[in-house]
């Protein structure tokens, strides 16, 4: 807790630098950056228009009116995942000129890209929120629960990103790996399909998948508006805890000598 507690203070005063990266990093990726900001609002909006085409009738999901619902808080969530450990695989090695030159804290870097993938998804949120509407889906106090919910997956990330980007430095073939890896995590987050209709056994695999988690809690407090199971937040509040403390545990450990390698 007490790493944790550090990178908040380094958070607020440093919260000015992690924009300037934000930015950087922003007009970098975007060769354009309206329609880069643009494509990243909708792009969630177009996986799961994509998908429920394909596996609506495939399924036999035609008779659910919040399909596209479903599936849209799927992929919100998956790409928040996949965008912000990904985007962190290069927090470090693509920030070697600041690592060498400038004092800022080696913790900022994870933590902006991170904050990019937030940004990121918050824009997305203008969507869904047309979405559901739409579809005529009455917003209730439950939706408050997204908050929490998308707070414990974003120190989990955080945690894994931290991992990766020690990893990426020493091994940089590390992204073709976790490429493959993101691929198992979108099939077994149920995205597209309903987890009740699978055997028992797999049903507790797919829970073991702390995207999964963060997706079924999600769609209970948006889609059902019901406050979703202790059990599914507790697995998702080991998951954040425990993955952040391994994280930042290995990252504060190998970092220095990452940047000697640098």
């Amino acid at each position: 807790m007490s790493e944790c507690k550090k990178n908040l203070k380094d958070i607020r005063h440093s919260i000015y630098v992690i924009r300037l990266l934000a930015k950087r990093d922003r007009q970098r990726g975007n060769s354009s950056a309206f329609l880069g900001q643009f494509w990243q609002i909708i792009n969630p909006f177009i996986d799961s228009v994509v998908i429920s085409l394909v596996f609506t009738k495939m399924f036999d999901n035609g008779n659910f009116i919040y399909f596209p619902i479903y599936i849209l808080i799927g992929t919100m969530i998956y790409g928040l995942f996949n965008e912000g450990t990904t985007s962190c695989l290069t927090s470090l090695s693509g920030n070697k000129n600041f690592l060498i030159k400038s004092s800022i804290s080696r913790n900022l870097y994870p933590i902006e890209r991170v904050y990019v993938a937030l940004i990121n998804f918050c824009f997305s949120i203008f969507i869904f929120i047309i979405v559901a509407w739409y579809y005529g889906l009455n917003p209730s106090w439950e939706w408050v629960l997204i908050i929490p919910d998308i707070i414990l997956l974003a120190i989990m990330i955080l945690g894994i990103g931290k991992i990766l980007a020690i990893i990426n430095v020493v091994f940089a073939d590390i992204t073709y790996f976790y490429r493959i890896f993101t691929l198992f995590v979108f099939y077994a987050s149920g995205i597209f399909y309903n987890t009740n209709r699978l055997s028992p056994l797999m049903q507790e695999l797919i829970s073991l998948n702390p995207v999964y988690l963060s997706i079924a809690i999600a769609r209970l407090s948006v889609i059902d508006g019901i406050i979703p199971k202790w059990s599914l937040w507790l697995k998702l509040l080991i998951y954040s805890i425990l993955l952040y403390n391994i994280g930042t545990y290995v990252y504060n450990k190998n970092v220095q000598n990452i940047i000697e390698k640098i």
